[in-house]
């Protein structure tokens, strides 16, 4: 219901950024049997017309979805189309986001803390490669968080989705007529589904949800609307898939990740950090050991050994697989070593990855070495 906590998204055409101007009374409804061939072409594009307007140099179609008549002009007339989670956001960007939300923290404290909060979330999720923390002074952002109201009036929230070049969406906008409403824990909320629109995700119930004035669904457009492999499909008409889900599109109170966020996250994103192993001996036996790592279906334990090369001048390391297992403790009863050291640059060691039911696989935690 629009104005009652619902949360949505824009995105340029072809990724490209669309400077938000007002969607004032003065803009004219047009349909798709107006005499303009930009219409036409919006239509072919996948996006509905009904209620598009025309606001002098761009069209608002769908509530929020702003296309410059500049770049439709420029486009081809088939449907060669761009999309968000096809142009997915590159694995060396989606470990190194830095947002900025100064403009926030100048306004709010209560916002900016749940946006701090919000990157530790998306951080913290086990087996994904995202890291997301907050932009020094002297950095360029990838991500920039201010309050301005989205084109859809009465809309909490709003963000870019990810550009065609691999890089995140690089706006948020909170409304400023939310900015001392809603609890900490929806603020929380709020924040963590419009990062995860700048990371690419698209609402869980893209395609069964209703407003009052809309619809029940939300248009494919050029974003697409991907499924991701192995999580619940949500269908038109039918019950919510994933009710719990951060990517649902109305504002509720955080309560973490659903199993099927998590999911998706390291699916789009795989290779986030494994446990970190500790060890002991047993009859000069390695036993290495880790904390469980949520999500996780099993363990791989990785022999590591690193030496000069003296053909390259350069050290080389390299991976030797020891074994899986269930629990969180491994025994390599086939080496034996006088003790357990700090890692050096020739030391042997082990590092652990978590298999997740997902098919994802982790990257190495930091090894436990002996010598």
């Amino acid at each position: 219901m629009r104005g009652n906590r619902v949360v949505r998204t824009w995105m340029g055409l072809v990724g490209s950024i669309l400077l938000l101007a007002a969607c004032g009374d003065e803009a004219a409804n047009v349909t798709a049997s107006t005499p303009d061939p930009l219409v036409a072409r919006i239509a072919a594009m996948g996006f509905s017309t009904l209620g598009l307007r025309d606001a002098g140099s761009y069209y608002v179609v769908e509530g929020d979805i702003m296309l410059r008549k500049a770049d439709l002009r420029a486009r081809p007339a088939g449907p060669r189309l761009q999309y968000a989670t096809t142009d997915r956001v590159s694995s060396s960007v989606a470990y190194d986001i830095d947002v900025k939300y100064s403009a926030v923290s100048s306004v709010s404290s209560a916002w900016a803390t749940a946006i701090t909060s919000a990157l530790g979330q998306w951080n913290s999720i086990p087996g994904a490669r995202v890291l997301m923390r907050t932009a020094g002074t002297s950095t360029t952002p990838d991500v920039t968080i201010d309050f301005s109201q989205c084109p859809d009036a009465g809309t909490i929230a709003c963000a870019s989705f990810p550009t065609s070049g691999g890089g995140t969406g690089p706006i948020i906008h909170i409304d400023p007529d939310f900015q001392n409403q809603l609890s900490s824990s929806e603020k929380l909320w709020v924040m963590v589904h419009e990062l995860g629109h700048t990371l690419g995700f698209r609402h869980t119930n893209w395609n069964n949800r209703c407003y009052p004035t809309d619809v029940c669904s939300e248009e494919i457009g050029t974003e697409g609307a991907e499924h991701i492999d192995g999580t619940p499909v949500s269908t038109s008409g039918s019950a919510d898939t994933d009710p719990t889900s951060v990517m649902m599109s109305n504002a509720t109170s955080f309560n973490g990740f659903s199993y099927y966020d998590r999911w998706s996250a390291r699916v789009l994103f795989p290779g986030g950090l494994g446990p970190n192993a500790s060890g002991t001996l047993s009859g000069g036996h390695p036993v290495i050991s880790w904390p469980a790592m949520g999500d996780a279906s099993s363990y791989q334990v990785y022999k590591v050994d690193t030496g000069f090369d003296p053909f390259t001048a350069t050290y080389t390391t390299w991976y030797t697989y020891v074994g899986s297992t269930l629990s969180t403790s491994y025994t390599d009863a086939t080496r034996t070593f006088s003790n357990v050291g700090q890692c050096s640059i020739t030391v042997s060691g082990y590092s652990v990855r978590a298999v997740f039911p997902d098919g994802t696989v982790s990257s190495d935690g930091n090894p436990i070495c002996y010598s």
